[in-house]
């Protein structure tokens, strides 16, 4: 009975007072750390798609800052495509002609020998090759053009599956892929004879269209054809410089993200407009470096076009409602697009915004109408 005492030690009673969790407290746990998983997903998945995005606005900037050091290098705009005179398509298009300025200079180079320095187009089964063949593009040159990274916005793709052979009785367009395109003209219908005329004043030489000149008012976006010098397409140079865009640098849009299904990625089978759901926009996704009849669509957007609210919308809902195969501007950014202005920033416009005749896209589209707009 010393004062030191002695230590006791525990009874069955005192350990049926430890107290262990019972099967409702670990749901409840459970529930609460699937609460938080569930709040925390939307906040990784939105940092993901910012990351896109400003992916995304990089290349729209390298592209504006490809036009600039190309207007440095030949005093002028680079052309919407070097004119044909042959039929309604074009030789190579302003996607091929700035290679060189956003570090593609191999590309163009490649181009420019298959193509016997332009004066060929690079859009025919023969140049890409259903087939390895003399004269053709081999596979791994075909995977090269579709490599271009600056031309894929990963908001819309993780990747880019190169074309390939065509389908079994079916026609493919051949070409490389991309997610921009290039703010041209009023409306789409006169597109392919556009491409034809040559020179500021040159006619197309299909009589029916000879009133179509560089200078009248289907020519009032950034871009246009390029003036031959001789008889030709090598002979090709730049028609315009900045000067072009009467209206300011900062007043003018040049590239913008283009509308493109889902399910039409990747899609280059040729199809009519009226050949059911696809139709025209079947073409939306390939053949960059050629314009004129409906691959054209690929290659660029009218400053009117419409503004697809989602990524998979079949029709717009602001404009030109009555034509759901109509070529559009779209993104799979949430609730806007981003669009390239001519002095090389890039500014995003919301999706519903109003399209159309007067509105803001037919402002900053248009290089000389005298609207000084902002964007919201």
């Amino acid at each position: 009975m010393g004062g030191g005492g002695q230590r006791k030690s525990l009874s069955h009673k005192d350990l049926r007072c430890v107290r262990a969790f019972t099967l409702v407290e670990l749901l409840v746990v459970i529930a609460i750390i699937g609460m938080l998983i569930a709040l925390l997903l939307p906040a990784v998945q939105a940092a993901r798609e910012a990351a896109r995005r400003m992916q995304c606005t990089n290349h729209l900037k390298q592209i504006g800052l490809g036009i600039h050091n190309f207007h440095d290098t030949y005093n002028g705009l680079p052309p919407i495509a070097i004119p044909h005179q042959n039929d309604g398509q074009s030789g190579v298009t302003f996607w091929g002609l700035i290679y060189p300025f956003i570090e593609q200079t191999s590309l163009y180079n490649l181009l420019a020998s298959r193509t016997n320095e332009f004066d060929n187009r690079a859009q025919n089964a023969n140049f890409w090759g259903i087939a390895d063949s003399t004269g053709t593009l081999s596979q791994a040159e075909r995977q090269s053009f579709q490599s271009v990274s600056t031309y894929i916005c990963p908001s819309k793709r993780g990747r880019v599956t190169p074309y390939g052979d065509a389908p079994d009785n079916t026609r493919q367009i051949y070409g490389p892929k991309g997610d921009y395109a290039i703010v041209y003209g009023p409306a789409v219908d006169r597109w392919p004879n556009w491409t034809r005329v040559a020179g500021e004043n040159g006619d197309d030489p299909n009589p029916p269209h000879a009133s179509l000149r560089l200078n009248n008012g289907h020519f009032a976006g950034p871009f246009r054809t390029a003036t031959l010098q001789g008889s030709t397409m090598r002979t090709w140079r730049p028609v315009d410089d900045m000067s072009w865009w009467r209206d300011g640098s900062s007043n003018q849009i040049v590239v913008g993200e283009k509308y493109i299904p889902t399910s039409f990625l990747d899609n280059c089978v040729y199809t009519h407009e009226g050949d059911g759901a696809g139709g025209r926009s079947n073409l939306a996704d390939c053949s960059l470096l050629l314009a004129g009849g409906l691959n054209t669509y690929a290659l660029a957007r009218h400053f009117r076009a419409a503004i697809a609210r989602e990524p998979d919308d079949t029709r717009n809902n602001t404009n030109d409602s009555t034509n759901p195969r109509r070529p559009h501007w779209g993104s799979n950014h949430p609730g806007s697009v981003n669009f390239l202005i001519g002095d090389g920033s890039v500014r995003s416009i919301i999706m519903t915004i109003p399209t159309g005749n007067n509105s803001l896209l037919h402002h900053l589209g248009q290089v000389n109408d005298g609207n000084s707009v902002s964007i919201p």
